[in-house]
């Protein structure tokens, strides 16, 4: 177990003690003396500031964890200003320069994330590289022990939000006020563009106001920064559903350029006008279907008292199509200032055309029907869809007349399924939005196959899964059934997340590389990079498969009846019931009974003689479990040997968890890390999924938890990472 899972546990068992109980847990269990004074502080700090005793230990452990004390490196904390989901934003003094700083600090539990370390540097990175009046200054980037932060110029003011709250917008000097703001806001974002940073999160709550009113742009965690690689280029598709653009909405990086920033200028511009925003919805897909296919009312029709050219430029920054709004930001900024000093726009109302075509595409079924009525031609329709609809084309494959197929459509943020549509013949063609799907198809003797597909815009999607007899393709998998079970004991959030899940199967190890060998002689599948492009050597026949991909894991997954686990899931079939957080249960009593257990169920591999403990740093560096496989031959042979070392055979006696059903379920912790079926992150550079298990980047005698997990991208091919297979139990 890492530093953080110690601490933490160590938290969790000593909060509710005795003083005198706490210094004898403490000194039993701590491994050193500079973690008891960490463990003591926190403690301290917590009876201090009287923590809320309502709220899990859990709870109250993070909230301290990410309490960043009196002073981080030359700041003094002064005051918490406010948070969001990653980071929380506190009034700090600069002890060096003797000046107020805003102070924005990653979350201590996200610093353990590379991904959310980088994504929160490149946002330094796109702030400071802009030096403009109403952008906020970004003056440094640091990192602590626990902590990254940046310090910023600090804004005392509030946001747009709080200062439109207190402006009469209706009235001449309030809107005149308004659109002084947002032509501010339209000059720092054609300063930003030019410097080739594309905002991409343009709302009133990421733009701060000093106290003379001038409007100053913050916030670029999901900037795009142009012919620059970053983390945040996997963000394509991220940002606030009320404020995106129509092709920020689609996800695809490509098309999203500086006009996107217009168009959610736009939607600020519309809101401080009217008081609402121009496009609603109950939920975040119903508004994203909204800006994609609706026009909002017109101004003037909510708010009588607008001019019209207030109008015509708020609509011009609004069009669906790029290529119909401002060019630039500049654009928009010019004509607002020209508004301002009561000269004429530049922008024009749209042409009837230009109405006609709007007006098409809003309603472009229902033109569809009138066409063909006038007509007389189903061709008529046919044409219009196939011009209009974008959506990817299900092509089902190989299935009987009488099969019937659903679908589930997975939620892009959490990874849970949404309800199962309704079954319909098997043989037929249908469009689906883009997006995560798993399909279930189900023959007529009730055998049943499950596929998953990355669903993209313009795409023709094969959808073929061989149905196999269900009794033979669970024979060697164990049943987890989670309604028969008694969560009593389990942490609340955790008895939460599983209480949802249906019952389903699990594979009892790791596929392994003869199983794999298998599935490549029988479909023509390429072997992994790692094999040299033929059969697994035999050293590797009883080890689980490796750097294999997500779509290779599958493709293997479904050609054996099956599919992979969701998240949730591998996370129940590894915790049980009781919930607990590690292999063998609770915390035992002494760490020597620890490092005891630890050895007992993950002893090493009879392969890893004591000539690979002396390899150099080089080698040991190459042959990281989350490396990808080397294209040199002479690292890749390295990597091979290293790999036989590390790993264990996957069907080995040695149980992680003990009669989870008929079958035990071994290494789904300690050996090889695993792929699931649970997106993290869509974006740009492809889909991200969830990887469970520490896998065998870890020393053996750490205490391992059962509540981490990485992601990895899905086209990744990392030494380390293979897979097991899971197969529903209900049907549609």
């Amino acid at each position: 177990m890492d530093e953080y899972g110690l601490l933490q546990s160590l938290f969790e068992h000593t909060v509710d003690l005795s003083e005198n109980e706490r210094d004898l847990y403490l000194r039993a269990h701590c491994p050193s003396d500079a973690l008891r004074e960490k463990v003591l502080k926190l403690l301290l700090i917590h009876d201090h500031n009287g923590t809320d005793l309502d709220h899990p230990a859990s709870e109250r452990f993070r909230r301290l964890l990410d309490a960043p004390g009196e002073q981080i490196g030359d700041f003094e904390i002064v005051t918490e200003l406010g948070h969001g989901g990653m980071s929380t934003v506190f009034l700090a003094r600069d002890t060096v320069l003797d000046r107020e700083v805003a102070l924005k600090i990653l979350g201590a539990d996200r610093t353990l994330s590379e991904f959310a370390k980088q994504r929160f540097l490149h946002e330094a990175r796109a702030a400071a590289g802009l030096n403009h009046p109403n952008i906020v200054k970004i003056h440094r980037y640091g990192e602590t022990e626990r902590h990254c932060f940046i310090a910023m110029e600090y804004v005392a003011g509030g946001t747009l939000t709080n200062w439109l709250d207190g402006l009469d917008e209706t009235t001449g000097d309030g809107r005149r006020a308004v659109v002084g703001a947002v032509a501010s806001l339209a000059d720092a974002l054609e300063h930003a563009h030019r410097a080739g940073v594309i905002h991409r999160d343009v709302k009133p709550t990421n733009v701060l106001m000093d106290r003379d009113g001038r409007p100053l742009l913050a916030d670029f965690g999901i900037a795009r920064v142009v012919d620059a690689a970053s983390p945040a280029e996997t963000l394509a598709g991220a940002g606030t559903a009320s404020y995106m653009s129509p092709e920020q909405i689609v996800a695809m990086s490509d098309w999203i350029d500086h006009r996107s920033d217009i168009f959610s200028l736009g939607i600020v511009l519309y809101q401080a006008l009217t008081g609402r925003l121009p496009f609603q919805g109950r939920t975040a897909d119903e508004i994203k279907s909204a800006i994609k296919t609706s026009e909002p009312p017109k101004l003037r029709s909510l708010v009588r008292s607008l001019p019209r050219d207030l109008e015509v430029a708020c609509c011009k920054a609004l069009e669906k199509r790029p290529v119909d709004r401002y060019p630039t930001a500049a654009h928009m900024a010019a004509d607002l200032r020209a508004w301002l000093a009561g000269e004429r726009i530049l922008a024009r109302p749209p042409s009837t055309l230009q109405e006609l075509r709007r007006q098409v595409y809003t309603r472009r079924h229902a033109v569809a029907v009138l066409g063909a009525l006038a007509g007389g031609a189903t061709v008529g329709i046919y044409g219009f869809k196939r011009a209009t609809d974008n959506r990817a084309l299900i092509l089902p494959e190989g299935f009987g007349s009488e099969s019937k197929l659903s679908f589930q459509r997975v939620d892009r943020a959490s990874g849970v399924l949404a309800a199962r549509t309704r079954p319909g013949p098997a043989a037929r063609r249908f469009r689906l939005d883009p997006g995560i799907y798993r399909f279930t198809i189900v023959s007529a003797a009730g055998d049943f196959a499950e596929a998953t597909r990355v669903v993209a815009a313009d795409q023709r999607v094969r959808l073929e899964a061989p149905i196999r007899p269900t009794d033979q393709v669970t024979k060697s998998m164990a049943k987890i059934d989670p309604t028969v079970m008694n969560f009593s004991k389990a942490d609340p959030g955790y008895a939460r997340r599983v209480s949802t899940l249906d019952p389903f199967w699990i594979d009892a190890h790791e596929v392994t590389c003869q199983e794999y060998a298998k599935f490549i002689e029988e479909t023509g599948a390429e072997p992994p990079l790692l094999w040299n492009g033929d059969l697994p050597p035999d050293r590797l026949t009883d080890l689980p498969v490796t750097a294999v991909t997500w779509g290779e894991a599958r493709m293997y997954a479904e050609w054996a009846g099956k599919r992979l686990p969701t998240s949730l899931e591998w996370e129940l079939a590894a915790r049980g019931a009781a919930g607990h957080p590690f292999p063998w249960g609770n915390l035992p009593d002494d760490v020597a009974t620890i490092q005891s257990i630890s050895n007992s169920y993950w002893p090493r591999n009879e392969l890893f003689s004591s000539a690979a403990t002396s390899r150099s740093k080089q080698a040991d560096i190459a042959c990281d479990a989350r490396q990808p496989v080397s294209s040199d031959a002479g690292t890749r042979r390295t990597q091979l040997r290293y790999v036989c070392e590390r790993l264990r055979p996957a069907s080995s006696c040695f149980k992680d968890v003990v009669s989870r059903g008929d079958v035990n379920l071994v290494h789904l912790y300690a050996n090889a890390a695993e792929w699931t079926e649970t997106p993290i992150l869509i974006g740009a550079d492809g889909y991200w999924f969830v990887v469970q298990s520490q896998g065998w980047t870890r020393d053996t005698r750490e205490l391992y938890r059962l509540d981490s997990y990485e992601s990895s991208s899905s086209d990744s091919r990392l030494l380390g990472l293979g897979f097991r297979c899971a197969k529903s139990t209900k049907l549609i």
